[in-house]
């Protein structure tokens, strides 16, 4: 399914393999909204929702583009790769099952939450006013010189290595809950 230059407005959006949206909109309204495929590619247009749910039952792709939501869960069988573009919510969740990795773009939310294997942040932002949460849950958490955590609470955990090795964060509170 491709939707270049279009708008849906329909509470879910399921497609079987492939969903890009390139150039278009999607609104799910003012309750739960759904968006549901095998792999989900985001390079232009908005996503926009309350209770926003997007499912990739692999692979999850952000080039560009904003999901905008009130709350924004973004989970993958596999991985999510953020390189451009927002995830702007209240609450925003990135669960996935091997990698998160953010190499561009910016999470902005009240409160972020990234689940993962591993987590890798090159290049990007999370900004998150109250509290972000980073879990390795089978692997590190890494860090490049140029990503920016700004948030005044931290919270961390990983089986393996953590490793935040940048100059421009900006934390007034880091909790390491575990190190491997």
């Amino acid at each position: 399914m491709a939707l270049n230059g279009a708008t849906v407005n329909a509470a879910n959006v399921i497609a079987g393999t492939t969903m890009t949206i390139s150039d278009g909109n999607v609104n799910t309204g003012d309750s739960t909204g759904l968006l549901q495929a095998a792999n989900i590619s985001l390079t232009g247009g908005q996503v926009k929702g309350a209770t926003l749910t997007v499912l990739a039952t692999q692979d999850y792709a952000q080039s560009g583009g904003t999901i905008e939501a009130t709350t924004a869960t973004v989970e993958a069988g596999q991985n999510i790769s953020l390189t451009g573009g927002k995830v702007q919510a209240t609450t925003a969740n990135l669960n996935a099952n091997d990698d998160v990795t953010i190499a561009g773009g910016e999470v902005q939310a009240t409160t972020a939450t990234l689940t993962a294997d591993n987590i890798v942040l090159t290049n990007g932002t999370i900004l998150a006013s109250e509290t972000a949460s980073l879990t390795a849950t089978n692997g590190s958490i890494s860090e490049g010189t140029t990503f920016a955590l700004e948030t005044p609470v931290l919270n961390v955990s990983a089986t393996g290595d953590i490793n935040l090795a940048s100059r421009y964060n900006q934390l007034e509170q880091v909790n390491i809950d575990n190190a491997g």
